[in-house]
């Protein structure tokens, strides 16, 4: 099943863990065929799935299936409903399939998708650069991740590829310059001995750079050091055929230095590799200037706690247990008792 696979919670997309894999599915077909699969957490409705959804996707219709596995129809004519079937006579709401209206021909001239080319770099026979890990896979899985990210705020996206094959730039410019994307991103991880992140964008500068510096934003926010925003001049305008042949802004990312073991251990898990496919797609819904969830941080209390002071007795009381003597209690402020001044003598008294 091709498409997306999201799970939300308060609103935001999450990480799909133990909660939300073991809550409600809904499943839909997206306006170019694709399928999406949503995930909600514990905490939302039914409808609340079904309206995040819609708000995000051309969806013509979402199936909800409750945790228990029931199962139901119901047909919606006018818009975005939620009923569901009961089981029963009376019985408790169970299972409800949510009609998405489909857009207009004239609401989708009013709204044109964005769209984004994923270049991902060598592939097939030519494993690009080798070390601590392989530069092809790992182009492939960054490239990936920043596809489901891009897919999930409604970016169309094309990528040169989606499994290990041949992959040259010649192909990747022609098939990108076919598709008339508003940005394109070459996905390349580096060699050299280096140590750090860097982004190439054209001479001229423009939406280019601009989509470069928000990347290295975005990716310096995951930990991994940039070694800077740069262009390179060729014999004929910009050096590299990606960014000088393309006829959209295009930058070309190196992501880390595959042969310098401290940077590629940034780069060996698949986590981590689709951290940066995320970091990269954040960077080009910036540039597109398509909003997109973050992890909500803590507010800061009004009344932070302040810390206890120490009491002035701690160091006695920490001096006399590290050199051997018995303390039972520490009430530094109650009154001692004769018995416990005498068996306190008794054994500082040799």
């Amino acid at each position: 099943m091709s498409g997306v696979k999201v799970a939300v919670r308060n609103n935001v997309v999450c990480a799909l863990d133990k909660t939300t894999r073991r809550s409600r599915n809904m499943i839909g077909e997206l306006a170019d065929g694709r399928i999406i699969v949503v995930q909600s957490s514990d905490g939302c409705t039914e409808d609340e799935v079904a309206r995040y959804a819609a708000s995000r996707y051309t969806i013509a219709l979402l199936l909800v299936q409750d945790a228990g596995g029931s199962t139901g129809m119901y047909r919606a004519n006018d818009g975005c409903l939620f009923a569901p079937e009961r089981e029963g006579a009376h019985g408790r709401p169970v299972c409800s399939v949510v009609c998405m209206k489909r857009k207009t021909k004239k609401e989708e001239t009013l709204v044109s998708k964005k769209k984004v080319f994923i270049g991902v770099g060598h592939g097939g026979s030519d494993p690009g650069a080798v070390g601590y890990i392989e530069e092809a896979d790992t182009n492939l899985h960054m490239a990936l991740a920043c596809r489901d990210f891009l897919t999930a705020y409604s970016v169309d996206v094309q990528m040169s590829r989606t499994k290990d094959e041949e992959d040259t730039v010649t192909e990747e410019v022609a098939e990108c310059n076919s598709f008339a994307p508003d940005l394109a991103v070459d996905i390349h991880n580096n060699s050299g001995g280096g140590d750090g992140f860097e982004v190439y964008h054209t001479i001229y500068g423009g939406t280019g750079k601009t989509l470069a510096e928000n990347i290295e934003k975005q990716v310096v926010k995951i930990g991994q050091n940039s070694r800077g925003v740069k262009t390179r001049q060729g014999s004929h305008g910009d050096y590299y055929a990606f960014i000088r042949d393309t006829a959209c802004p295009a930058v070309i990312c190196e992501g880390v230095f595959v042969d310098t073991k401290a940077d590629a251990a940034q780069t060996d898990t698949l986590a981590e590799q689709q951290a940066f496919g995320a970091a990269y797609a954040k960077g080009i819904l910036d540039t597109l200037g398509i909003p997109y969830d973050e992890p909500e941080e803590p507010e800061a209390s009004e009344n932070p706690e302040k810390p206890e002071k120490e009491h002035w007795a701690q160091k006695h009381y920490d001096s006399l247990i590290a050199k051997g003597v018995e303390i039972s209690e520490t009430r530094f402020d109650d009154l001692i008792t004769r018995g416990e001044v005498f068996a306190l003598i008794d054994q500082i008294v040799k």
